[in-house]
């Protein structure tokens, strides 16, 4: 590659009319850069905020600059797979601070560097849609969760916006008929990278107890468990889940039979850390998080079961968290897109006394047919 890149950019560009529009690339910026960098950097580079370069997330278009413009017809690129292209297309738009298409936020994240302990946000990613859980405390101290469905805001943005949600429903240990959902307020998450972002949210007054309306933003980054490398996540229109061997993903009962809960699973290494949105005795908001290593070479994980109590969502204080043994779960796993969820509680943390159920479970696709696979 011997033309500077915004020439080589502006060529890709140029071609837009020739094709159709087509979804942002779903690629692995990561890998995308290594590619860059063995192919590339040695004639080009990639700018920050390089207005040129907006955009240029179609690794269809960057194939057909490789094949019909003379500058670039070198062998190392006529040998770069379709989906090498769309790891480089998703690299290029992540760099330049444009879309970061190819990036997929799934998974569990709470305040950068560790500074709020015991709360946290699941996302699941699908698409231009980020479902999140976001477990925290209401002003009692209490454990409660809310939940919002934000949708990207444009095809070249990294900012995800929707109605935040507070649940009431049936006790987790009856569970007869369906959670309710009314809307407290509105969020935003704005991604910066892989890894990191801010979650801005504006609630009503009355929201968990607070006497007048909250609107405050955190800094957050992805929560590591210690237990094994970061799974990569993509989303395909055409993902096989059934065959996926890393569970990291929003789950609920299956066939839909029970909804209003719901159980995310972080999964590295042989460990899946769960938290589980369900409702107490009350029908109030409840969730109990778990720690669950792998049993030996098998497909179940099992761990202690906590409720905890923490600092009010409003005014964090590190010194309010409790968390509190309740009981055991176990998660076994049929293949990639089923399981079963057992649990039995101890009667301690205001929980019933020796409830023990099962629990079928599936992924819960909001994008359906299409799927997130974590590698």
């Amino acid at each position: 590659m011997h033309a500077p890149l915004a020439i080589v950019a502006f060529v890709v560009l140029s071609i837009l009319a020739v094709f159709p529009q087509r979804a942002l690339a779903a690629g692995d910026p990561v890998n995308g850069k290594t590619l860059f960098d063995a192919n590339c950097s040695g004639c080009h580079t990639v700018k920050a905020k390089d207005p040129v370069l907006f955009g240029n997330d179609n690794p269809t278009q960057i194939q057909f600059a490789i094949h019909n413009e003379p500058e670039m017809a070198k062998a190392n690129l006529f040998a770069l797979t379709f989906a090498e292209l769309t790891d480089i297309a998703a690299y290029i738009a992540s760099a330049v601070g444009g879309a970061p298409a190819g990036l997929n936020y799934q998974g569990l994240w709470w305040a950068s560097g560790g500074t709020e302990a015991f709360w946290g946000i699941n996302f699941a990613h699908q698409g231009d849609q980020v479902f999140g859980t976001w477990y925290t405390y209401d002003t009692s101290g209490k454990a409660w969760w809310l939940s919002m469905l934000a949708g990207r805001t444009s095809p070249s943005s990294n900012e995800y916006t929707g109605d935040i949600n507070v649940d009431v429903g049936p006790p987790f240990d009856n569970f007869v008929g369906s959670g309710k959902p009314t809307k407290v307020g509105t969020g935003t998450l704005t991604f910066s990278d892989a890894n990191t972002g801010t979650f801005h949210y504006d609630l009503n007054a009355g929201t968990g107890g607070s006497p007048v309306a909250v609107s405050q933003t955190k800094s957050i980054e992805r929560y590591n468990l210690g237990t094994g490398p970061q799974p990569t996540c993509t989303f395909s229109a055409t993902a096989n889940l059934a065959l996926a061997t890393n569970y990291q993903d929003l789950w609920w009962a299956t066939s839909g039979m029970e909804s209003g809960w719901g159980v995310n699973f972080a999964h590295q290494g042989d460990s899946v850390f769960l938290t589980w949105y369900t409702y107490d005795s009350g029908g109030a908001p409840l969730w109990l998080s778990a720690l669950a290593p792998r049993v030996g070479a098998t497909n179940a994980y099992t761990g202690t079961l906590y409720r905890t109590s923490g600092p009010r969502f409003d005014a964090y204080d590190s010194s309010k968290a409790m968390p509190q043994q309740v009981g055991t779960a176990t998660i076994t796993f049929t293949d990639g897109n089923n399981a079963t969820l057992s649990y039995s509680t101890t009667g301690t943390g205001g929980l019933p006394a020796v409830a023990t159920q099962s629990k079928s479970i599936t992924r819960f696709l909001f994008a359906a047919p299409a799927g997130t696979v974590c590698k």
